[in-house]
């Protein structure tokens, strides 16, 4: 159930999760189920009813902007139930609902369909992306490029190359799929997130599938391969009856003398946090840190406040606040009795979201980190996850976020104080330049 807003007392921080993850996958659920349309019964129009309902009055009674970004709530209503009545399949029930909310012009805000939600062992095949070819991929707006490829993978496998272009997937020409996102996102900051994860998606399916891939290679011979799908690598870690992740960490001394280490999301507080703390204590007499959360798509508020305390001595500081209808809370920094102290670069870029932008931004503002990479996703907003009447599940926004220094980052994310990113070039030349230019500012600096 939804967290009360009048018990500030009674929340608990490892509650509030900012699931970018679940949005990342808006491509399912604007799509709904791919199984046949089929007529539905008058019963289940009901509970559509019902669901329609539920979501319009948590928003009317629990959102934090009582203007409703300048949307006339009573009228959505009046307009869209209507709609909703007339809705003669889940797909037409999802679409009003996701119009609903889409007035908002908020991230955090999902309809998650019924299947995905209940179906705990992934049945069915169109539904199971645990399965991938180890391809991570770069996208601007009508080029997707091979960024890296994952050791002993079916990519590496096939002798496939870094500043490859991938023009096509089964077939599939990319660059029209590009160019139509492109034009749907306009402006919006999330817009190169949600390319990439429109094209990973691609690239990923059950294990034992494959995909084929079309690619241009550096001397511009146009080449096809298919790629097997094999298990990705991580702990698998699953929050209550949503679909698993798969939780990678990493962490290595770079030249013997900077500590690195990488995540992809802010989960599995138990095993991350227990490995983030031994290799923080390994790094204390490091010449710097670099902490690279680069597609990290978010995760646990409560996880970024204890890892930023590695990094503050101070008391009373804090990353940002969350400011509710009725109250407020700061993410407040516990600092550690042995925290470091020499400088930090935190790696970020377009795909880096919500707890990822919390963590960088909150540094960023209080003169701890030099942020390197390229501006995040902005997608910040708290959010939590309820069962609908219908079976789907609805996930919704429970307040605004405003980092330390005051800025909104919900549709701006957090704009690095050196941009750098991957060009085509050195992406072929195997280099990784916002991470050179990390180790740079670093030994510029020298140990504090």
């Amino acid at each position: 159930m939804a967290i009360p807003l009048n018990k500030k007392k009674r929340m608990k921080w490892m509650r509030i999760g900012v699931l970018s993850l679940f949005l990342i996958g808006i491509g399912l659920t604007r799509c709904g189920s791919t199984r046949p349309v089929n007529s539905l019964s008058q019963a289940f129009r009901e509970k559509n009813l019902e669901s329609f309902d539920f979501v319009w009055s948590a928003i009317h009674a629990q959102h934090f902007d009582t203007t409703f970004g300048g949307a006339d709530w009573p009228a959505v209503r009046e307009e869209l139930r209507p709609e909703m009545d007339r809705a003669e399949s889940m797909r037409e029930a999802r679409a009003v609902l996701l119009e609903m909310i889409g007035r908002l012009n908020l991230s955090h805000f999902s309809i998650i369909p019924s299947e995905l939600y209940q179906n705990l062992e992934m049945t069915d095949p169109a539904e199971d992306r645990s399965g991938d070819t180890g391809i991570d991929v770069f996208v601007n707006r009508e080029s997707v490029w091979v960024q890296s490829i994952r050791p002993e993978s079916p990519a590496e496998k096939a002798d496939l190359r870094t500043g490859w272009e991938i023009v096509a997937v089964d077939d599939q020409s990319l660059k029209p799929l590009l160019l139509n996102l492109d034009r749907e996102f306009g402006r919006k900051s999330t817009k190169t997130l949600f390319m990439t994860r429109e094209i990973t998606n691609r690239l990923t399916g059950p294990p034992g599938g494959s995909v084929r891939l079309k690619l241009v290679n550096l001397e511009e011979d146009t080449l096809t391969v298919r790629l097997s799908l094999e298990q990705k690598p991580g702990l698998e870690y699953q929050i209550g009856h949503l679909p698993p992740q798969f939780i990678q960490y990493e962490s290595r001394w770079l030249d013997e003398s900077i500590g690195y280490i990488r995540f992809n999301n802010f989960l599995d507080p138990v095993r991350l946090m227990t490995a983030f703390n031994r290799d923080m204590l390994n790094f204390l007499k490091a010449d710097g840190i670099i902490i690279d959360i680069r597609g990290n798509g978010g995760g646990i508020v409560a996880m970024a406040m204890g890892m930023a305390g590695w990094f503050v001595s101070e008391k009373q500081q804090y990353l940002g606040t969350l400011h509710f209808r009725e109250n407020e809370i700061k993410a407040v920094i516990f600092p550690r009795a042995n925290s470091y102290h020499g400088p930090l670069a935190i790696l970020v870029d377009e795909l880096s979201a919500s707890t990822s932008e919390i963590f960088a931004g909150g540094l960023q503002d209080i003169e701890r980190a030099v942020i390197v990479g390229s501006r995040t996703a902005g997608a910040t907003l708290p959010s939590t996850i309820v069962r609908l009447p219908n079976g789907d599940a609805f996930q919704y926004v429970l307040a605004n976020y405003v980092s330390r220094g005051g800025t909104v980052l919900e549709g701006r994310g957090v704009a690095p104080d050196l941009a750098v990113t991957h060009t085509p070039e050195s992406l072929a030349s195997g280099t990784d330049r916002p991470l050179v230019k990390a180790v740079e500012i670093i030994r510029s600096s020298g140990k504090q």
